[in-house]
């Protein structure tokens, strides 16, 4: 296959899956960051890599952000929120976080491929990602790439468009964010 053919494949994908995720959800969403006291941020392999790139974000734009599981991440608490990214839905250590979470008084917001999940059933919002994600040892149809990369990549950019939404109503700048951006590199 040619690259040209690929990129178009990628992106056309992509933007299948983005137009159909939910916008009224996706203010909700973003309603919900901007009440939170604190936010936490949970999820696995290469979903988890793609909620810290986010909280790295909500960082720069001025929110006290943690990411799930890290030694130096506080409790939680009533008031605070914790974002789980889970394409599966089924991800134990995820769905333990967000069910430990509720326990403790706060809210939960679940980004997922699979609306009939566990993660689901204990989230106070659920931002449905409608892409193929991959399931316990079989590859799920839908998408001409591998395993989950058609949901992960979904994933980045629907929490890429809440961050380019909420620089626009805090009024930050790119200039402001990179401010924030970490020196010890």
């Amino acid at each position: 296959m040619e690259i040209e053919k690929a990129i178009e494949i990628v992106l056309q994908e992509n933007k299948n899956v983005l137009a159909k995720v939910e916008k009224k959800t996706l203010e909700k969403f973003i309603k919900a960051i901007l009440s939170a006291k604190r936010i936490f941020l949970a999820g696995e392999g290469r979903s988890g890599f793609i909620a810290k790139a986010f909280a790295m974000r909500l960082m720069q734009l001025g929110f006290n952000v943690y990411v799930a599981g890290e030694t130096i991440t506080p409790g939680i608490q009533k008031g605070d929120l914790l974002v789980a990214c889970s394409g599966s839905g089924e991800t134990e250590v995820t769905f333990h976080m967000a069910e430990v979470s509720r326990m403790y008084g706060a809210k939960v917001i679940a980004l997922t491929a699979n609306i009939n999940s566990v993660l689901v059933n204990v989230s106070d919002l659920v931002v449905g990602i409608p892409a193929p994600y991959r399931g316990k040892f079989k590859v799920c149809p839908g998408s001409k790439q591998c395993g989950g990369s058609l949901f992960e990549q979904a994933l980045f950019l629907v929490l890429e468009v809440i961050v380019f939404v909420l620089m626009r109503r805090l009024k930050k700048s790119p200039h402001e964010l990179q401010r924030l951006h970490t020196k010890l590199e």
